[in-house]
């Protein structure tokens, strides 16, 4: 069993140290990936081996410059463009989980949404000039929260 496990073991690694060393590139042209070499430890236990050649590419979404809402009322007509307080309240989809959505929705869209949390509830909050509002996500009830800066500019509201 272990001759077996140790053929294995080198026909892979035999099979990735190739693999880095295939193509060639030309000075003037930079490859859009980077492969590295890969060391294999295969416990005793295995039995079979799967190399897997390619992973694929791994898209990473891009966002929207941040911004604050500029007013409440841009705020609340931005909320009721979602749908996140539609959604039916759950045991596996609970107040964590339309606040996480809130956020990930003004993300996506630009705007600064984040989380806050009491005893056993989580909420949101954002920013609106000099006012910071806490956000209930399952009923968009938005109330204010405080201020940010004492010395700030009391019109913001």
């Amino acid at each position: 069993m272990r001759i077996i496990c140790l053929l294995i073991l080198l026909m892979a690694a035999s099979f990735i140290a190739g693999v880095g060393f295939e193509k060639e590139y030309h000075s003037d042209v930079a490859p859009n990936y980077i492969e590295v070499p890969v060391v294999v430890e295969i416990p005793t236990h295995i039995k079979t081996l799967q190399v897997i050649k390619e992973i694929g590419v791994v898209e990473i979404p891009t966002y929207p410059e941040p911004k604050q809402f500029n007013s409440i009322m841009e705020c609340k007509s931005w909320m009721s463009m979602q749908d996140i307080c539609r959604r039916e309240y759950r045991h596996l989809y609970d107040c964590d989980d339309f606040a996480l959505d809130l956020v990930m929705a003004a993300m996506k869209d630009g705007y600064i949404i984040g989380l806050c949390s009491s005893t056993r509830h989580m909420q949101c909050f954002t920013i609106i000039g000099n006012m910071m509002y806490k956000i209930e996500p399952q009923n968009y009830h938005i109330a204010e929260w405080g201020l940010v800066d004492e010395e700030g500019n009391e019109n913001a509201r």
